[in-house]
């Protein structure tokens, strides 16, 4: 791994008098181009910043160091959750700044996860929190329609239709995507993937058989099937084969069938409202058997 690291930074603290945050700015500018340059794989800039300093263009800086080209390094993660705060007035601060920080660093890709968890009370807000959640909602709103810096905005959901309707137009979301569970394809290479991660040869393994016994199973389900799979063999004493991958498969019991009548409704949902992520999707009809539980 290839590091780079700073000496210690005193960003926003006067010396005799005078403020060193212009002089500061542009050294951690030429930090950025020789980041560019030698593209390591850390950047750590040490140091205290002050109260007489512009944390958000600091900020800003420090981001281009992290994120030099997000459209081919990966999207940047906002929290929503971490948008709220307990001081009155600084949740609407908190997303401002944050917005700041992503068009300071653009182009850039903004990736909103759990939106619908952040947003779903905005239109209770003004009887359960004074209005706060709401008026957080306003700006990201106002933002997404009038934005004019190339950040391109991606957000996940579980629950879609708990979202206000005016998030989900055209000009702000320009396009909703409905990511169904991995069709056999998909859930041979989640195989190839995980198995390569942990410095395992996917054609050492039986794919067809996994990809079978891994029927209606998430991605993530697939992950924790190889992770449990490799304790088991350590525990033997063994080497990962498949019989172990399958053992962890078939104990495993996957969401969809847990909650089978939340995910049959979730597609039902999406059937003409949204676009598939991939394949043709067969959208279930209602069973009719009732589970009465003693």
């Amino acid at each position: 791994m290839r590091l780079l690291h700073t000496s210690d930074w005193h960003v926003g603290k006067v010396l005799k008098g005078q403020n060193r945050l212009d002089e500061q700015i542009k050294a951690l500018g030429q930090i950025v181009e020789v980041a560019r340059d030698e593209k390591p794989d850390l950047v750590i800039v040490a140091g205290d910043l002050y109260d007489g300093c512009l944390i958000v263009d600091f900020e800003s800086l420090a981001l281009r160091v992290i994120d030099l080209d997000s459209y081919r390094r990966g999207p940047s993660t906002n929290d929503m959750g971490r948008m709220f705060g307990s001081l009155v007035g600084s949740s609407e601060e908190n997303v401002r700044r944050a917005i700041a920080i992503a068009e300071s660093v653009a182009p850039a890709i903004l990736w909103v996860d759990e939106i619908d968890k952040a947003f779903a009370g905005s239109q209770s807000s003004g009887g359960t929190d004074g209005g706060t959640a709401a008026r957080v909602f306003g700006t990201f709103l106002t933002w997404l329609s009038e934005k004019n810096a190339p950040v391109f905005v991606v957000a996940t959901a579980n629950e879609i239709s708990q979202l206000p309707p005016e998030l989900l137009r055209k000009g702000r979301f320009d396009e909703i995507f409905f990511v169904d569970l991995p069709s056999p394809a998909e859930r041979s290479e989640v195989l190839r993937i995980h198995l390569a991660r942990r410095g395992r040869e996917a054609g050492a393994f039986d794919l067809s058989a996994l990809v079978e016994a891994s029927h209606d199973f998430s991605g993530a389900e697939i992950e924790e099937a190889v992770i449990s799979a490799l304790y088991d063999a350590f525990s033997s004493r063994q080497e990962l084969e498949t019989h172990h991958v399958l053992s962890a498969l078939q104990e495993t019991v996957p969401l969809a069938r847990t909650m089978d009548e939340q995910i049959n409704r979730l597609r039902q949902w999406a059937d003409g409202r949204a676009r598939n992520a991939s394949v043709p999707r067969i959208v279930r009809e209602p069973s009719r058997e009732r589970r009465v539980e003693l």
